[in-house]
């Protein structure tokens, strides 16, 4: 029981310097698993991790935007944009729609530890619906969301179906594909390096993997360009949703002068069918009378009723 005491006391201590549960287990040489059962189990542990954890992070952020500040003032234009986008509403069209590859790799606490927007709009769910999708199970079971049912949960999306209408997007398997490529060259790099290292010491099994990957990547690159890509309406969207108000509100009377041209348009289409439909039906009943004619060429009435 002492043992237990003193492991929370070096562990609290290592969170208040690196912020992040995992991190701190890490360092001190516990399963982030065994934290988060101390944490149920004792809701003053619970507690004082929390608290903890807000004001490391507080004071993380503070270093960190300070650095960003300054990067900024000296006209680092990737730092202006992340700041502007981040701290004045009229440039968070700025914001880039996926973040940084190797999201996974900070491995933080399961998601269920985190705040959640009360609200999130179609938009900000889909991105994460991308996200969540290039987990591995693995991770997504590190995060606390291991199905569709508790993603809908953990997000307030009102359903599993939206979720497989999101998953039918022209953009969706392609982003979540390129997360994944990302993925797994940022998992491979120290194996790449193991191989060539292997292969320069002379080994014969590396230096043949070392020439099949270089053959790989130049076939790739002999490849023809990638496939335009297609936008969806749901894509249109969310696209229009994250411009300034102004632009945003003239793209919307763009698509609804866009929908009233489709509407003409289907009414004309659908005049034009009927137009054809009555013609064509016109012509069938006179091809049927003329089969009922007689050598005098009057129509035999009584045989044509016999046949309805």
């Amino acid at each position: 029981m002492a043992r237990s005491s003193e492991d929370k006391s070096i562990f609290l201590r290592t969170l208040g310097e690196h912020p992040f549960i995992y991190l701190a287990a890490k360092k001190v040489g516990i399963h982030p698993a065994t934290i988060h059962r101390w944490m149920r189990s004792n809701k003053e542990f619970a507690a004082e991790v929390k608290r903890i954890k807000r004001e490391g992070l507080m004071n993380q952020n503070e270093k960190v935007e300070s650095v960003l500040v300054k990067q900024a003032l000296v006209g680092n234009m990737q730092a202006v944009k992340f700041y502007l986008s981040h701290n004045d509403k009229k440039y968070q069209a700025l914001r880039p729609i996926i973040p940084p590859p190797h999201f996974w790799e900070a491995q933080p606490e399961p998601i269920s530890m985190h705040p959640v927007p009360e609200t999130l709009s179609d938009a900000e769910a889909y991105e994460q619906f991308v996200l969540w999708s290039a987990l591995t199970s693995e991770e997504r079971s590190w995060r606390g969301i291991q199905t569709r049912e508790q993603f809908c949960k953990t997000y307030g999306v009102p359903s599993v179906r939206l979720l497989d209408a999101w998953a039918q997007r022209a953009d969706f398997e392609q982003r979540v594909a390129a997360l994944r490529e990302d993925w797994i060259i940022f998992k491979t790099g120290d194996l790449l390096g193991e191989i060539y290292s292997a292969a320069r010491s002379g080994d014969i099994k590396s230096q043949t993997l070392w020439l099949d990957y270089a053959r790989r990547i130049k076939e790739k690159r002999d490849a023809a360009g990638p496939k335009p890509s297609r936008l969806s309406p749901d894509d249109v969207r969310q696209i229009i949703d994250m411009l300034p108000e102004a632009l945003r509100e003239s793209n919307y009377r763009r698509l609804e002068n866009i929908r009233s041209d489709v509407v003409i348009y289907q009414n004309e289409q659908e005049r034009k069918e009927r137009e054809q439909a009555e013609i064509k039906e016109r012509a069938e009943q006179a091809a049927i009378l003329e089969s009922f004619k007689k050598p005098d060429g009057e129509i035999d009435w009584e045989a044509y009723s016999h046949s309805l």
